[in-house]
């Protein structure tokens, strides 16, 4: 599985939408771990995101 970081809001939607795809697969499949991988670059995209918001609130 080639999977890679989240660098867009555009391949952050796209991401969501596999997301959406894949919430039935069965944990232990190439789909579970597909999307096992996918929670984890939306998660590490929404809190880099997240951390640049709160630094630019503090800067104000």
């Amino acid at each position: 599985m080639n999977l890679k970081q989240i660098t867009s809001n555009r391949q952050y939607i796209k991401v969501l939408q596999e997301i959406e795809s894949l919430m039935n697969a069965q944990k232990g499949t190439l789909e579970g771990s597909k999307l096992d991988g996918l929670v984890s670059m939306v998660e590490n995209f929404e809190r880099k995101r997240l951390t640049s918001c709160f630094q630019s609130i503090q800067a104000i």
